[in-house]
């Protein structure tokens, strides 16, 4: 799995890199709505998102699935 960190307005996202698309996590999840505060932080911190290992990734994967309905 492939991700880039940017920068909207002024808050650091990430997103999923899926072929030619660039796939938010958060956004692809609703927003955030109905996730841990921890589960924010992992789909918007690379840090964060890293040192939550396979549950970060379950959550990306979601993202990315979530996008291509």
């Amino acid at each position: 799995m492939r991700l880039a960190r940017y920068s909207r307005g002024r808050e650091a996202r990430l997103a999923a890199i899926d072929g030619d698309d660039l796939v938010d996590l958060l956004d692809a999840l609703g927003g955030g709505r109905g996730l841990s505060a921890a589960d924010k932080t992992r789909l918007t911190d690379m840090t964060a998102f890293v040192g939550g290992g396979r549950a970060s990734v379950s959550l990306a994967r979601k993202a990315i699935a979530a996008s291509q309905k």
